[in-house]
């Protein structure tokens, strides 16, 4: 459950005590570093319209300057707890259903150290445009579910409303069946989106059409530096070996590696 360290300093800060005016007991909320009237109101759904998360609404309660240095100082404080432990509202009807529900705070595993690492990483950096290809030569490790809590942490982050999921095989299959005049349309939405989830890059058949399209995809998300995830069971040098060498050149380049290791969490 979320709850705002910086809604904590403010109230913690503020001298709470009950007054009749006309009849009624009201509560009058003083500061405690200047002495003056301090008016506060926090809507925990006004928290997910920017990517302040709510924190501006706070400093904008602190009626003085020596408040609102002490809020400053935990607004990162303030949003990591945002992220970790909010249903972030973000659109992901092109995400598989399981994988909806899955936040920061999940990421608890022994095999997820090397994930929460870089993502945190990346989250102080602001997530400047890099991806991340997340692979296991097993199954099961939890990539696409970290996958998706990564998107939906950039996408809060960065105020984006949502992401865009493709999973490698069903892209093949269901862009082979497309009429001729949709086939640009999707390939379009992939090379343009702010933040895309490629899933199981390489699993499946490899065609010159899917190769192709995944290189137009690749080339043109990393020349625009705009943020690309991937999960695959192959290392980048599979990809090279098997896949393309120009479509691994440019994922090593745009993305951090993460390996996956660990037993099959499906089976247990």
């Amino acid at each position: 459950m979320f709850k705002s360290p910086a809604l904590k300093v403010l109230l913690d800060n503020v001298t709470t005590t009950k007054e009749n005016l006309l009849g009624h007991e009201v509560e009058k909320h003083t500061c405690n570093f200047c002495g003056e009237p301090s008016y506060f109101d926090f809507k925990l759904h006004e928290a997910f319209k920017s990517n302040s998360f709510g924190f501006d609404s706070i400093l904008g309660s602190a009626c003085c300057d020596s408040m609102r240095n002490k809020l400053t100082e935990i607004r990162s404080e303030h949003v990591k707890e945002f992220l970790e432990y909010s249903i972030v509202l973000i659109d992901e009807l092109s995400t598989p259903l399981k994988y909806r529900r899955f936040r920061m705070a999940d990421l608890k595993g022994e095999q997820h150290k090397e994930a929460e690492v870089k993502i945190r990483a990346s989250f102080k950096k602001g997530f400047s445009g890099k991806g991340f290809y997340i692979y296991s030569a097993k199954n099961g490790t939890g990539k696409t579910a970290t996958a998706t809590i990564i998107c939906k942490t950039i996408c809060a982050y960065l105020g984006f409303k949502k992401y865009e999921f493709v999973n490698y095989a069903d892209f093949v299959s269901d862009y082979e069946q497309l009429p001729f005049e949709e086939k640009g349309g999707i390939i379009e939405k992939y090379k343009t989106c702010n933040v895309l989830l490629i899933d199981d890059l390489g699993k499946g058949r490899l065609t010159p059409s899917s190769i192709s399209n995944i290189y137009s995809i690749v080339n043109n998300r990393s020349n625009n530096e705009l943020i690309t995830i991937f999960t695959s069971n192959m290392s980048v040098a599979d990809i090279r070996k098997n896949f393309d060498s120009s479509v691994a050149s440019r994922i090593f380049e745009m993305t951090e590696i993460i390996e996956m290791s660990g037993k099959d969490l499906r089976l247990n």
